[in-house]
């Protein structure tokens, strides 16, 4: 219930004089020619809406002007948007001319004022005359593996990931992406994340399945989902599938690897810590490594163990089949070894090599 209660006189409100103004305009070219103009608050239009409108390919001294005419009808598809469906005779010029309509770049629109008015006066507001450029322009792409892209009004190769072409430059089988994928990365749960170029393996920590039907996933196609946690590499995705592990693993009697661990708590005996220069491991030494954080490289044993990388003023050196970075001489800017005379650049400008030694 409302108590003292003021109402307003007619007198304490003013009119709307804010002039409506076309925001944005887009153009249809893929069936029938459709022009939607969308403006800032509702209007009204007349019958002589489409007099007042030419479409051309310059916003001054323009070389193609299209004046529109009575016959091509006018709705109101919301009562802030007017669509105007164009003639054959204008659709056809605006798909083969080009020099107009090639691009939203070779496209304006010119109104004057008259056609469109404020929708709460009536008559009363009217456009102001403008020349704009078009926010979307659509035309049909003819080539399976393109789509248009609207705002620049041109036809674009869809990704690689992509079979059976796409709608959008997003990498996923989808809306605005492909219509199908070959390759298709999944989340934990069981989302999809991406597409994947066709014809690539899974990334490191996922495995394939290729056994699950899936929207958007080509006849023949994969699914890449994430290993457990604890896995580096797996082929499933619990956690006693792993192959390999991420950081840390747990060994049976007979020394053999039983399961991954994410880390190596106290009160767990036989475990072990993948080593410092393994991305992932299947054993605590350096040649047990899935893949290397630095350098791969062969020791004096002819094993290939995984070595670090050395920062710019440091060199790698071998010691007992492990590859470790020493520092250069005080010096050196960068060296090969050990000595003054094994740098890459002397760190003294002044200084010169002569004879293996410093001047």
């Amino acid at each position: 219930m409302l108590v003292n209660a003021t109402g307003l006189p007619p007198s304490s409100f003013s009119g709307d004089v804010t002039l409506p103004v076309l925001v944005s305009f887009s153009l249809d070219l893929r069936a029938s020619g459709q022009l939607a103009l969308n403006f800032s608050e509702a209007v009204r239009y007349t019958a002589s809406l489409q007099s007042t409108i030419m479409l051309q390919n310059r916003v001054t001294n323009p070389t193609v002007v299209l004046g529109l005419n009575s016959g091509e009808a006018a709705t109101k598809t919301r009562l802030d948007e007017v669509t105007i469906t164009l003639s054959s005779s204008h659709t056809n010029q605006l798909l083969t001319d080009p020099d107009i309509a090639e691009t939203t770049s070779a496209l304006y629109i010119s109104m004057t004022p008259g056609g469109i008015y404020d929708y709460s006066n009536g008559q009363g507001q009217t456009i102001a005359s403008l020349t704009q450029k078009a926010t979307s322009l659509y035309r049909t792409c003819f080539d399976a593996n393109t789509y248009n892209n609207a705002s620049l009004g041109t036809c674009e190769t869809c990704s690689p990931s992509c079979v059976g072409g796409c709608t959008g430059s997003r990498t996923i089988a989808g809306p605005g992406g492909c219509s199908q994928c070959s390759v298709i990365e999944l989340d934990t749960n069981g989302d999809q994340v991406t597409c994947l170029p066709t014809g690539s393996q899974c990334p490191i920590d996922y495995y394939s399945d290729t056994s699950t039907s899936f929207v958007g996933l080509s006849s023949g196609g994969q699914l890449c989902r994430p290993c457990h946690e604890t896995c580096a590499t797996c082929n499933n995705g619990g956690e006693n599938s792993c192959t390999s592990c991420q950081s840390a693993f747990i060994v049976n009697s007979f020394g053999s690897l039983s399961r991954c661990a994410m880390s190596c708590g106290s009160n767990v005996t036989d475990c072990f810590y993948c080593h410092i220069e393994c991305n992932g491991c299947t054993g605590s030494t350096n040649r047990d490594c899935v893949s290397c954080k630095g350098l791969m490289r062969t020791n004096s044993q002819g094993q290939r163990v995984c070595a670090p990388s050395c920062n710019s003023n440091q060199y790698l050196s071998e010691k007992n089949g492990e590859f470790f970075c020493f520092d250069c001489h005080p010096q050196c800017s960068g060296c090969t070894g050990p000595a003054n005379t094994q740098c890459s650049h002397c760190r003294n400008v002044n200084n010169t090599f002569t004879s293996g030694s410093f001047l």
